[in-house]
């Protein structure tokens, strides 16, 4: 944890929830992530340790609040007169839902940042979305339907995959060859 945030890592929780079900999220406000049981099932340590630093960095770059925030000045959107109230209603989830696709690429950034600088080996990052992709699959989420739509909160599991891909490759290209 003191890699996602130094100074403020010894407010930050987790805990387990009681289910087969493999998720996990941040609640910002609590600093706290929950993890369903299922995602121990499926993941390994290294992997658990990617969705970890991705959820909690979510809290640690304050996505939360920042999303609540973008909301909140489009909804000034509505003071307008005749066309303010519809157009609201489409623009805000529009972009609300676009800025939380972007945090998913900044948490997993973070994440896999965090996973080097403490000696991991980030290609767990790719596992663990490449296991989730195949979990979708599993789901009846098809592969076209790995797409990121404008309603979507985060984008597709494959353009997420490629984005760590090029972090990793980028990461690794930056260092001497005594520190690879």
């Amino acid at each position: 944890m003191p890699v996602i945030d130094k100074e403020n890592f010894k407010d930050y929780k987790a805990v387990i929830a009681d289910s087969p079900d493999v998720n996990a999220f941040a609640q910002c406000e609590d600093k706290l992530v929950i993890v369903f049981a299922g995602a121990f099932d499926e993941f390994t340590t290294d992997e658990m340790h990617f969705i970890m630093a991705h959820e909690f960095s979510h809290i640690s770059l304050e996505h939360c609040q920042s999303a609540t925030g973008v909301s909140v000045t489009l909804n000034i959107l509505r003071f307008i007169p005749k066309i303010g109230g519809l157009a609201n209603l489409i623009v805000n989830p529009l972009v609300t839902r676009a800025y939380m696709r972007e945090n998913e690429y900044e948490a997993d950034e973070k994440a896999v940042t965090a996973l080097i600088s403490i000696g991991m080996n980030p290609q767990a990052a790719v596992t663990a979305l490449e296991k989730l992709r195949a979990i979708a699959k599993a789901n009846d989420i098809s592969e076209e339907e790995d797409r990121t739509g404008l309603l979507d909160t985060h984008p597709n599991l494959t353009a997420r995959i490629e984005a760590v891909k090029k972090q990793i490759e980028k990461e690794f290209q930056n260092k001497k060859p005594s520190e690879r």
